[in-house]
């Protein structure tokens, strides 16, 4: 009887219908409630977002119940009907609610009798006036009336999805009688690039309008290089005895107290708009400057500490011109090891840590910092091994806003975030909701997210997000990157083959089908926007995986049959990304505006991404090229005597848009003998004047055997003589910084153009690159097999490009130490 009467309770709660102790605001389609909104709170921007929360409020109960309740100014709300209060209604403090002052972004949801009452910290700072963006708002009031459709009426709000998509279909909204919730935020901003209000601000990536960041650094706003250099190079850092610059990442001259004063003026200026506190922070990919002053500056060696003492003199100083207000100083690159020189901060002085590592925040330990620490983080963005492909597990997650919350971080600066809304969305909602609550479980998370955005889809989308996280839980690398290393902010190359063993570690072609059945399957019983945007950014991560499985392959056995299965691999994941919508600017957008893979363009989409995230060689090359010419890019061997051309392939592991610059040259040799010699004919389409294609060089590499090898350059001029070098050193030998060659006298090859006895095409050039065997290590027997290499080297023209490419480069030092074979 017992088990029958608590079944009988849950089924009518599950039905929607109304407990005794729970107030109904919408029950069998009708409802007696108004939403109210105050008159005026003294701003015209926290007056436009209450009635903008009411609205908001409003249509989404009517998307849900069909039921539309209307919304009134507190001034004509209709007497005797129950009310959902928003904001700082006079209602609210005749319920003996509400407070005069709040804590950052504290908000309350209650219920009075038959009222409920969404209110909280709502506040407009000084900072342009005239901009009604939400940003420069805190809006507790309006995350309040997202709280309350969260918990009580199913929402669920999705990056890009419409109101309509965030709420489920319900025949009744009730609220539990006298019901309180109260929260004041621990972390109180998380900001980065953001989606509309009603996804930011109910996911807790809430807005800072006190704090003026620059997203990472100040020294460069205060002294424009733009402005100043020409007219005061002194300001800027020495370096081989010059005063440079640099376009985004221009270094200073410390020492030079305009330098240190224009900085701190910059603060003052900054802090001046109406910011409560401002960033202070050195250039990016730092380097310093060689002067002595510099050296001798503050009396110690390491320039994070130079860095860290100017600093805090600014803090101290700015007590006295700013009583009340802040600067976030940054931890970062020199300025990453705490200072070792003083060990308290004015209370004037929040740090910001970036990045964040137990090992980092445990540093910190024994030092004063009275105004506590932010974080900058580097968990998202295309910057990242990962590229264009999902990042971080839940596990990471959780764990990660577990230390936050024990560490009492403030608040959090998100590099990258919200470019896979299709693959990473369930993670971005997870991350958002521990936020909040870092003990909140990720997989009934999981379970929220899927059943409100994927509907009948549900069971295969949690499945298919499950193996997902299970694979981002493979860690190929934990060496943490430098983002301050001024040579991967340059493009250096930086852990080269890092990003392809994420992918061949994580996305293996069984687990990609795998996840492409459980997606077919979604797709079958639905079709969300997010569901779409899930295919969209799956087929890159498919294509991608295959072609960077292909090339493993390839690599292994060096097969024709795997180099094709590479290059028509590449060419379909070209496709792909061909296939992708831009706007005007040349951006990857959908018709709608709505980003895709982060605005990237479809270059860097081929490139993989940026900084760490760059795939290189071969996943820049034209797939559809190399496959109609049949090419095989390492492992080759010639035969001298057959005419069949072999295509040259890109040189540089890091060249980047080379399908129509290296494309058009259209390089390929073959050898033939001469009369005691060896002749490597070179046929191309130089398409640059005569007097330019002379100073394009050839380079033909052979020898016997590795130790001993000889390298021959020589300009692309009839009737010059190639120079000879000889190896001396192996890479392995050197250090892993390339071969090492020592030049050889009496060489006596013979550039000749064009080459006698070949046909070319119009606008074609035929060379004939003529080593005599007595200019060779010694002369080849019929049958021997060699070592050997071409290459053809063009400036930016074509790119520089090879017979045999090296996919072991690790710097653009190791470029030319493979070589195939050559069959005499």
């Amino acid at each position: 009887m017992k088990r029958s009467f608590l079944m009988l309770l849950w089924l009518l709660l599950g039905s929607g219908m109304a407990a005794a102790a729970d107030v109904a605001i919408i029950a069998e389609g009708k409802s007696d409630y108004q939403i109210i909104y105050p008159d005026d709170v003294g701003n015209q921007h926290l007056n436009l977002y209450h009635r903008q929360a009411a609205e908001m409020l409003a249509q989404a109960l009517l998307c849900s119940t069909a039921v539309a309740l209307p919304v009134r100014a507190e001034k004509d709300l209709a007497a005797g009907q129950p009310g959902l209060y928003i904001g700082a209604c006079r209602a609210l403090s005749a319920a003996g609610l509400g407070k005069s002052s709040y804590q950052r972004w504290e908000h309350h949801l209650v219920v009075k009798g038959k009222d409920v009452f969404m209110f909280g910290d709502d506040w407009r700072g000084g900072v342009y006036p005239d901009s009604s963006r939400h940003n420069y708002c805190i809006l507790g009031s309006y995350k309040s009336t997202l709280t309350f459709l969260e918990k009580f009426a199913g929402a669920l709000f999705m990056g890009g999805a419409a109101l309509a998509d965030s709420v489920p279909k319900r025949s009744s909204i009730t609220i539990p009688e006298d019901y309180h919730y109260d929260r004041i935020p621990q972390i109180q901003y998380c900001i980065s690039r953001g989606k509309d209000i009603n996804y930011d601000l109910a996911n807790n990536f809430l807005p800072s309008p006190w704090y003026g960041s620059h997203g990472g650094h100040s020294h460069s706003r205060a002294i424009l290089q733009d402005k100043y250099f020409a007219t005061n190079p002194e300001y800027f850092a020495l370096r081989k005895g010059k005063r440079v610059t640099h376009p985004t990442r221009p270094q200073y001259c410390f020492s030079n107290p305009q330098v240190r004063e224009m900085i701190y003026q910059e603060v003052l200026e900054h802090l001046d708009k109406g910011y409560e506190i401002v960033q202070l922070a050195q250039s990016d990919g730092f380097w310093p400057c060689e002067c002595p002053d510099c050296a001798a500056l503050y009396g110690v060696e390491s320039f994070g500490e130079k860095i860290w003492i100017m600093h805090r003199e600014m803090a101290v100083r700015l007590q006295k011109d700013r009583p009340g207000r802040k600067v976030c100083i940054i931890a970062y690159g020199p300025t990453r090891i705490p200072p070792q020189t003083f060990k308290d901060f004015p209370d004037n002085v929040v740090i910001e840590l970036a990045p964040y590592s137990d090992e980092i925040m445990a540093s910190w330990q024994g030092y004063q910092v009275p105004g506590g620490f932010v974080v900058y983080l580097y968990n998202w963005g295309y910057y990242k091994p990962e590229g264009f492909m999902p990042k971080q597990s839940w596990q990471f997650c959780q764990q990660q806003l577990e230390k936050f919350h024990a560490s009492n971080v403030k608040g959090i600066y998100r590099c990258g975030f919200g470019e896979l809304f299709g693959l990473e969305g369930p993670t971005y909602y997870i991350w958002g909701k521990l936020l909040d609550d870092p003990k909140a479980d990720p997989r009934e998370l999981l379970q929220q997210y899927c059943q409100r955005v994927y509907a009948e889809g549900v069971d295969a989308m949690q499945k298919f997000f499950q193996l997902l996280d299970e694979r981002l839980q493979l860690v190929v690398s934990k060496s943490e990157i430098d983002w301050n290393d001024p040579e991967l902010l340059a493009g250096g190359l930086s852990l080269t083959r890092h990003p392809v063993q994420v992918i061949q570690t994580r996305y293996p072609d069984a687990v990609v089908a795998e996840l492409e059945n459980l997606l077919t399957a979604a797709e079958q019983k639905n079709q969300s926007f997010l569901l779409q945007r899930a295919r969209l950014e799956f087929d890159y991560l498919k294509h991608t995986a295959r072609a960077a499985n292909a090339l493993g392959r390839f690599r292994t056995s060096c097969a024709p049959a795997e180099a094709q299965s590479l290059f028509a691999s590449l060419a379909a994941r070209k496709l792909v990304i061909d296939s992708l919508p831009c706007n005007k600017s040349g951006n990857l957008a959908d018709g709608s505006g709505y980003s895709l893979f982060g605005g990237a363009t479809p270059q860097l989409m081929r490139m993989g991404g940026r900084l760490s995230g760059p795939l290189y060689a071969p996943f820049q090359w034209d797939g559809q090229w190399m496959l109609d010419r049949a090419v095989v890019p390492a492992g080759r061997t010639i035969r001298v005597g057959d005419s069949t051309v072999q295509y040259l392939v890109p040189e540089n592991y890091m060249a980047e848009d080379l399908e129509q610059r290296f494309t058009k040259a259209g390089t390929r040799i073959f050898c033939r003998s001469g009369e005691s010699s060896l002749q490597v004919i070179f046929i191309l389409s130089p398409v640059v004047p005569q007097e330019d294609f002379a100073k394009h060089i050839l380079r033909v590499t052979l020898g016997p055997e590795k130790k001993g090898l000889f390298s021959m350059p020589g300009r692309c001029k009839n009737g010059s003589r190639a120079s000879c070098y000889k190896l001396v050193k192996t890479n392995l030998e050197n250090a892993g910084k390339g071969d090492v060659y020592e030049a050889v006298a009496g060489n006596k090859t013979v550039i000749t153009i064009p080459a006698p006895g070949v046909g070319t095409a119009p606008g074609e050039v035929a060379i004939e690159f003529n080593i005599p065997y007595e200019s060779m290590p010694r002369p080849p027997r019929h049958g021997e097999t060699w070592l050997f290499n071409a290459c053809y080297g063009s400036g930016d023209i074509h790119g520089s490009s090879t017979w045999e490419h090296n996919f072991n480069q690790e710097t653009w030092r190791n470029t030319r130490d493979s070589q195939g074979k050559i069959v005499f």
